[in-house]
């Protein structure tokens, strides 16, 4: 897990790390969602609307 976790930092990192106009888009996503993930771990009612209803039999 924490070998997994260095590789997904290194990625995002080379991902901030492209000056390329292509890259934008992806980077501003990136932000958007990290910052989302933030707001639900602060506040861990905003998570819910994430989750799929499930049926029960």
């Amino acid at each position: 897990m924490r070998q997994e976790q260095a590789g997904v930092e290194k990625l995002l990192r080379l991902i901030q790390s492209v000056p390329s106009p292509k890259a934008e888009p992806t980077k501003l996503w990136l932000a958007k969602v990290g910052y989302e993930r933030i707001q639900e771990i602060l506040n861990p009612k905003k998570a819910l609307k994430h989750l799929k209803p499930t049926s029960l039999p």
